[in-house]
């Protein structure tokens, strides 16, 4: 009687478990914020739900990470700039390039290339 017992406990256990990490996966591929460039690929890699990213998501991803080259200073030394010189030139150019950014390219986009291209630009365009 107690194995009996002990077999059902275990299967509500494990199938609680089962179905909440289900949910928890299901509702991560509809309700993803993009927060960091690498957030832009996860989005569009589900297989199971493949989702578009918007024209602002690859703005905000890509923001995140020219701020983050912005912070090497290393890198910015080898340019022969300095961190907070970057980050003046980010914070200065960001608006325009967004703005013509979002003018001159699709409102959506669900191939990872294009996403790669588009938030190269943006990058391109508030570190130059």
């Amino acid at each position: 009687m107690k194995v009996i017992i002990t077999i059902i406990v275990l299967l509500i256990i494990t199938s609680g478990y089962y179905l909440s990490v289900h949910a928890a996966i299901f509702n991560a591929n509809k309700t993803i914020e993009v927060k960091e460039y690498s957030d832009l690929f996860y989005k569009l890699g589900s297989d199971s739900a493949p989702d578009s990213v918007s024209i602002d998501e690859i703005i905000a991803g890509a923001s995140q990470f020219a701020l983050s080259m912005c912070d090497d200073a290393v890198y910015q030394q080898v340019l022969g700039k300095t961190v907070d010189s970057c980050k003046l030139k980010f914070h200065q150019s960001k608006a325009k390039c967004a703005q013509f950014l979002t003018a001159h390219n699709s409102a959506f986009y669900d191939k990872k290339t294009p996403v790669s291209l588009v938030a190269e630009k943006f990058i391109d365009c508030v570190s130059s």
